[in-house]
């Protein structure tokens, strides 16, 4: 019996990957009030930040489940890889380095595809399929905000 079939494990990666979509996309409100008016917009986090934060809760959580259910350490190591490039293009962009972050996301995004598609081509299922989309959308998105960015900061 492999790890990832006990009910334990589903249960685990089912709330691991809801604490991580909900810290992805939440854990920048800011707690405390706010007076001034300037220091709320200079806090909000751009809009690409959050897809990225995003992103990377998936993929890093959808490696996880891949290597709970079939014991592929390749899932893991490449869903954990490319979630955190997609993290790390997050917080570059929520500090203002937007040209660095959108080619981390895109490089990340290149990544993801190039190693989905041939998975979505051969064994046609759902899940590489959407992994894929995801990644084609992510990667055209941010190579336009690369191209919006470069050369301003």
């Amino acid at each position: 019996m492999l790890l990832g079939d006990s009910v334990l494990c589903k249960m685990l990666s089912f709330k691991l990957y809801y604490y991580l979509l909900i810290y992805s996309t939440l854990h920048l409100i800011p707690m405390g009030a706010i007076s001034d008016h300037r220091a709320k917009m200079e806090a909000k986090t751009p809009g690409s930040a959050h897809m990225n934060f995003t992103l990377a809760g998936l993929i890093s959580t959808g490696g996880l489940v891949g290597y709970m259910k079939a014991g592929s350490m390749p899932s893991l190591l490449a869903g954990v890889t490319v979630g955190a490039m997609y993290a790390s293009s997050g917080f570059l962009i929520k500090n203002g380095q937007n040209t660095y972050g959108h080619a981390v996301a895109t490089a990340a995004s290149l990544a993801l595809v190039g190693g989905m598609l041939p998975r979505a081509a051969a064994k046609g299922g759902a899940m590489p399929k959407i992994v894929t989309v995801l990644g084609l959308v992510s990667g055209i998105y941010n190579a336009k905000k690369l191209n919006d960015w470069f050369g301003q900061e």
